[in-house]
């Protein structure tokens, strides 16, 4: 079960306030939870090697993060799904960390991770982590939530556990300009850390990483073309890795060179 949690902000205070409405469903959340705990003391593990199922505690840089996108409508217990296989056509030999997202799914988390793509990454020493839905990490005013937080950052940790996986990714891509932007960019630094550290107490050879924009026009500018006023420094000491979202072809214009990333 996940660890206690530690709510700390490193770039500055968090003012937290509780709302009844702002908060993850109770009953989904206990489901999860429930979940994980049911199919570790039963043993549940679906590959045929049982070891299979315990954490991968490779170290070392990453080579290649890879993603796959399950059937928007596959889940082991819905009828008629019929999972993506592509992933087995990989160069297993580079990767090292293989995203798995399906959040579709109608029962996501739960029975969602395709057993197959478990197994045969575990026994290539690959990293499986989830790429949960935006909804889970809610709106900007929900990070000063203290209930939101410790509710959101334990159901992805209990969500982790529960399918045998190794981390998820954060891909928070929420406009903060305006007067409460600096209370939002620390309140998200607090958020990411409780995610870590919850994370960690769980499985302490996880991966919790970010997703973060690879345009700007200066170090601390990253993001703000985006509305994104996050303290990316503070970030980037948090968590285990960046996913610099530097694409090929983008919306607004053609994907920038390393040299003017502009990270920090």
């Amino acid at each position: 079960a996940p660890g206690p949690v530690h709510l700390t902000a490193d770039s500055g205070p968090v003012q937290w306030t509780r709302s009844r409405h702002a908060k993850l469903d109770d009953e989904s959340f206990a489901a999860v939870v429930d979940n994980a705990t049911a199919v570790l003391a039963a043993g549940g593990c679906p590959c045929q090697n049982a070891s299979l199922c315990k954490p991968v505690t490779r170290t070392g840089p990453e080579k290649v993060y890879a993603f796959t996108i399950g059937s928007i409508s596959y889940c082991v217990d819905c009828p008629g799904f019929k999972p993506r296989t592509t992933w087995r056509d990989y160069d297993w030999s580079q990767i090292t960390t293989i995203g798995w997202q399906n959040w579709h799914s109608p029962k996501w988390p739960l029975h969602t991770l395709e057993p197959e793509l478990l197994c045969h990454a575990h026994a290539m020493n690959v990293r499986v982590t989830l790429m949960p839905p935006p909804t889970v990490w809610g709106n900007p005013s929900n990070w000063t939530d203290k209930s939101f937080v410790e509710n959101a950052t334990r159901f992805m940790a209990a969500a982790v556990t529960s399918v045998f996986a190794d981390g998820y990714n954060i891909d928070i891509e929420k406009d903060t300009q305006g007067d409460d932007e600096q209370v939002y960019k620390h309140a998200l630094t607090a958020l990411v850390s409780d995610a870590v550290s919850t994370m960690h107490a769980a499985n302490s050879h996880s991966h919790v990483t970010m997703a973060t924009p690879s345009e700007g026009s200066g170090e601390n500018a990253c993001g703000v073309m985006y509305g994104r006023i996050y303290d990316w420094a503070a970030l980037s000491r948090l968590v285990d890795l960046f996913l610099v979202m530097d694409y090929d072809s983008m919306q607004l214009r053609d994907a920038l060179p390393s040299y003017v990333h502009y990270l920090p």
